[in-house]
């Protein structure tokens, strides 16, 4: 869809160079004066930044675009959030040590994914994140705080890991999990665990950093992984605990349904009705905002709607898809 019209409408436009096509100059020629609230790619989920990193690799076509769009929307006063894509990262997940393993697969990581379990990537992100921090930004989007699917990571450390905690086999797979309730319990557990750990260390530091950010947590919600009780049992995404750690929580919809649903017909009431536990975080007083990726103008009404109807803060809307989709869809679909 054409940005003007989410500018106009008075929502936040997600930024990525390679589906922008233009210079920060000419952007803010153009869209300035439209302009309160911008997102703005800082590291990719390709793994590459988009400013000069001492801890990252560059993307060598916009090795400028992050720092020079923040320091203008800083001289015009527009506040700007950075998103930092976390456990994809198509760059490191091509290392055996870093990559996410599907169950059975145990010679090659999938790709796209990063195990989260890894805590030297952990590192890795939070010296990333201190290098932003160093920008004029008012809040940062941690995306992508995921697991791939419920069928990983199977990757050495996490089944070490895993097995000396339920004393299973350390040659286990995902059907040995499932064939016991009980150990699936504990195999969803661990993994929030894991999430919710990396997201509470990894807010707390950048808190300290800056006390001021506004800290957004992205948590996917789509019919294919069953709404918010699959965010847990495939991604490890806890919503409740996550909204005790974020300052606001962005919820992703329906990012791998090809086509949002239409006002009034019976899949658009099952999203509205998955999406009822948002009544519980406005009642305690937690913000969330809605966040979907390949909107058309088609669809930006239906958006309108929901948001309403939950009672969301702020759309976020990136009008293309990243470049790692297509990888993440045949993921999710079980073809790689």
């Amino acid at each position: 869809m054409e940005l003007r019209e989410i500018l106009t409408r008075g929502h936040i436009p997600v930024l990525d160079p390679y589906m922008l096509n233009e210079t920060s100059d000419e952007f803010f020629a153009r869209y300035g004066s439209f302009l309160e609230r911008i997102a703005l790619m800082a590291k990719r989920d390709t793994g590459y930044t988009l400013y000069r990193s001492m801890s990252a690799p560059t993307d060598d076509k916009y090795s400028e675009f992050f720092s020079s769009f923040t320091q203008i929307a800083s001289d015009i006063a527009i506040d700007v959030y950075a998103i930092v894509s976390t456990f994809v990262d198509k760059y490191f997940s091509s290392d055996p040590k870093y990559g996410a393993y599907r169950s059975g697969i145990t010679r090659n990581p999938v790709g796209t994914f990063v195990c989260p379990v890894q805590e030297s990537y952990w590192k890795y992100l939070m010296a990333v994140i201190k290098e932003i921090l160093n920008f004029p930004i008012n809040g940062l989007i941690l995306m992508d705080n995921q697991f791939a699917r419920q069928e990983f990571c199977f990757c050495e450390a996490c089944r070490k890991e895993f097995s000396e905690l339920t004393n299973l086999e350390r040659e286990f797979v995902f059907d040995t999990i499932v064939s016991d309730p009980d150990v699936l319990n504990q195999w969803y557990e661990w993994r929030v665990e894991k999430i919710t750990t990396f997201l509470s260390n990894t807010t707390k530091g950048i808190r300290e950093l800056n006390p001021d950010i506004e800290i957004l947590i992205t948590v996917d919600i789509d019919p294919e992984t069953d709404y918010i009780e699959g965010a847990k049992k495939h991604f490890g995404q806890d919503v409740m605990k996550l909204s005790d750690i974020a300052d606001q929580l962005l919820l992703n919809i329906l990012p791998f349904t090809p086509t949002l649903p239409q006002p009034g017909s019976p899949d658009y009431q099952r999203v509205i009705t998955e999406l009822e536990f948002t009544s519980d975080l406005h009642r305690i007083g937690r913000k969330y905002s809605i966040f979907n990726w390949g909107v058309t103008d088609a669809e930006i009404e239906t958006l309108e709607k929901m948001k309403a109807e939950i009672k969301a803060t702020y759309l976020f809307l990136l009008d293309d898809y990243p470049e790692t989709y297509k990888e993440r869809r045949e993921i999710h679909l079980g073809l790689i």
